[in-house]
């Protein structure tokens, strides 16, 4: 059975709801009643859901009754692969009229396909193996004192508990300590397996950090027996917030926008979640994407002493010129909310624009590019932490989406990193830049189906490495992380400047699955993304090491690379890095740190082939770090000859060393005279010369190929 949003007579995804209905089940009479079936889905659109009801009549509009949903186990968005899901217990509803459910949505920009096949209940005799989850994989503390204590909470939730175990929760750091009752914290509890099997149980994490100055981070460990254990990643600070810049990206989904069939149906219950979550992270900075209400945005920050916001005033297809252009009132706007006493001298643009709601600006590419003038929103401030101020641009940007057809989505999309790109490059070549923002596209590989080879429509970017660096890609994306509900992508990214990278403190790019807890339903009452955290400082004494430079220079066939220290406070290790294409990077060696402003040097005797991308890990004694910024060499091999043995008498063994092309290999006396010329295909690594005929003395053999000419000495004797 399939399913999908796509109408071929448009062609295009329309707006569509689809219910595959079981008959009606009796499972009374049942040991274990066990759900399975095969899955498969491709292009872009949202997730199937899997529903069970006890009171649907088994006719007409099913979302009168009662549905409960399941975990249905299905593939990754765009997989195309047979996925089985199996041993969905459904012995909680072991009872007549059972009615299972698959529902599936799809709008006018995206509708995957999905296919169904080979779906089976079975009575088992046996239940099926336990599993567990948690309802986050990361919680975020921000800012606590030495002392003091805060409080986070999320839930776990054990499914088929066997062995009377129960579930244990424990953590890996003294800093951070679990309760079940929010007031008895330890370094583990239990939850007993009458009491959590199959129900949702509360988990209390208490930070309380002995040390000021310091960044904590230690792991939850959810486990039970039979089951692979869950890690929840745990953070905090006792860094003083007033040394510290805390920034959010946040897509907020149709923000209260008065369309009621888009974003979250519940409008006044939305703008009170944004609230509550807001107001809860406290962040210096928040970029916000997708603000339709700008009253509503308004309220909030009202309720935020201290705060102040601006808004760009333009939006997908909102150029008063273009036929059929949509009020301000229903776009989708980005916006900033910023804190006053750290922001100051502010100036506000839109980029790649040739005049914002003109007429020119239709026949500019960028329009189109940019979801038809959903144009990058920049923001430059003054930024002051602890007396210490830096200029920097701060970039929100809400890309092109998926929409169908995806190809040319994925291609607008591309066009427009790229006129970024370059655009930054030109304009602000040593200034300090953030972007952040819904980039609709992951950076390690594209979300868009159809894309081969699935090189991310950023790829301009995460290529110039020694001009951008994204923390959210090393930190998130390659580690498995999500940023939104139901993808288990991370399109919610930030690129800094390599002028802003070293004031990026490392290791602290976070999604904040965990807002989820401080709400009911979040991803259908609030919105379809999660915020994203990055955090950052000016005081030398809060970061690692300080580099004056950094460079990479050829030397034969090995690679030298120097630097030199401004200061070293604290500091312990360099580890040097290498990649082969400025992502992903490898430790290649390390130089012991000497305590004081130094110089240093690493030679890398086997450097790769082509580019080699190289950085510093600076650690100090703490485990701070931040990466130094990236330097690039292209290490292209010299072709060059080894023969043997040299003085030679009959034969000569040659052998060929970094050659692609075909070789005229050429034998010359000291009068310059061809005395013998060999054509060598391409290919061919070794190859022996006769020199029956061939003179005593000294000659030269020349190696000629497409990329250089090579000569080395012979002696015949």
């Amino acid at each position: 059975m399939q399913m999908n949003g796509y109408d071929n007579s448009i062609p295009s995804n329309v707006q569509n709801e689809d219910w595959l209905i079981s008959p009606a089940y009796d499972l009374s009479a049942t040991a274990y009643p066990l759900l399975s079936f095969w899955s498969r889905t491709t292009f872009n659109g949202p997730p199937l859901q899997l529903k069970i009801s006890t009171n649907y009549t088994g006719t007409g509009d099913p979302s009168l009754a009662t549905w409960t949903d399941l975990n249905g186990r299905f593939p990754q968005q765009t997989s195309d692969t047979w996925t089985l899901s199996s041993n969905i217990n459904l012995s909680a509803f072991k009872q007549a009229g059972v009615y299972i459910a698959w529902v599936y949505h799809s709008s006018n920009d995206d509708g995957a396909r999905w296919t169904l096949d080979d779906i089976t209940i079975d009575n088992s005799p046996t239940p099926p193996p336990p599993t567990i989850a948690a309802s986050t994989g990361n919680i975020e503390f921000f800012f606590a004192a030495a002392g003091a204590t805060t409080t986070k909470q999320f839930t776990v939730l054990g499914n088929d508990l066997a062995g009377g175990g129960g579930i244990n929760v424990s953590s890996s750091d003294g800093s951070f300590l679990v309760s079940k009752d929010n007031a008895s914290f330890a370094a583990a509890v239990n939850f007993t397996e009458a009491a959590a099997n199959n129900i949702p149980q509360t988990v209390y994490v208490q930070f309380a950090p002995a040390q000021n100055n310091k960044n904590f981070t230690g792991t939850v460990t959810v486990s039970t027996a039979g089951a692979a254990d869950t890690a929840v990643a745990v953070k905090g600070t006792s860094i003083d917030p007033a040394k510290t810049l805390e920034v959010v990206n946040w897509n907020m989904e149709w923000f209260s926008t008065p369309d009621p069939t888009l974003g979250p149906v519940n409008k006044a219950l939305q703008r009170q979640n944004a609230q509550t979550i807001i107001n809860s992270i406290g962040a210096d900075l928040y970029a916000l994407v997708e603000v339709v209400d700008t009253a509503a945005l308004g309220n909030i920050v009202r309720t935020m002493p201290g705060y102040n916001y601006i808004i760009c005033n333009y939006g997908s297809h909102g150029n008063p010129f273009e036929a059929g252009a949509s009020p301000m009132n229903v776009l989708q706007k980005e916006a900033f909310v910023y804190k006053t006493s750290v922001f100051s001298n502010i100036d506000t643009t839109s980029l790649l624009s040739v005049g914002i709601n003109t007429a020119a600006d239709l026949s500019n590419p960028d329009y189109n590019y940019w979801s038809s003038g959903r144009y990058p929103f920049m923001m430059t401030a003054d930024v002051t932490l602890d007396g210490v101020t830096k200029r920097i641009h701060f970039v929100a940007v809400h890309a092109k989406a998926n929409t169908s057809p995806t190809a040319t989505a994925y291609a607008r999309r591309k066009s427009g990193a790229d006129d970024l790109h370059a655009y930054l490059n030109t304009t602000f070549p040593n200034d300090n830049i953030v972007i952040l923002g819904d980039f609709n596209d992951d950076l390690d590989s594209t979300i868009t189906d159809g894309i081969s080879p699935r090189l991310s429509s950023y790829k301009t970017f995460t290529d110039d490495a020694a001009s951008f660096y994204s923390p959210t890609l090393v930190g998130l994306s390659l580690t498995g992380k999500k940023s939104t509900v139901s993808y288990n992508d991370v399109i919610d990214h930030v690129l800094v400047s390599n002028e802003m990278q070293p004031f990026y403190m490392g290791a602290s790019a976070a999604v904040l699955t965990d807002v989820t807890s401080l709400v009911t339903n979040y991803g259908n009452t609030t919105s379809d993304h999660y915020p994203v955290f990055t955090r950052y400082a000016f005081d030398a004494a809060l970061l690692p090491v300080s580099l004056v430079n950094f460079t990479a220079n050829r030397d034969g066939n090995t690679v030298k690379l120097s630097w030199t220290s401004s200061e070293e406070i604290n500091s312990s290790v360099y580890i040097i890095q290498r990649s082969a294409d400025g992502t992903s990077f490898a430790n290649i060696g390390t130089v012991t740190a000497k305590g004081i402003a130094s110089g240093y040097a690493f030679t890398d005797f086997s450097p790769l082939t082509g580019s080699n991308f190289y950085r510093l890990k600076p650690v100090d004694k703490d485990g701070k770090f931040v990466y130094s910024k990236v330097v690039k060499i292209n290490f292209a091999l010299q072709p060059g000859i080894r023969i043997s043995p040299n003085p030679a008498s009959s034969y000569l063994y040659i052998n060929l060393e970094n050659v692609s092309s075909a070789v005229n290999l050429q034998l010359i006396d000291l009068n310059g005279k061809l005395v013998r010329q060999e054509a060598i295909s391409q290919g061919i690594s070794n190859k022996t010369l006769s020199l029956s005929g061939i003179a005593k003395g000294i000659y030269t053999i020349k190696l000629i190929t497409r990329e250089k000419v090579a000569t080395q000495k012979l002696v015949i004797q």
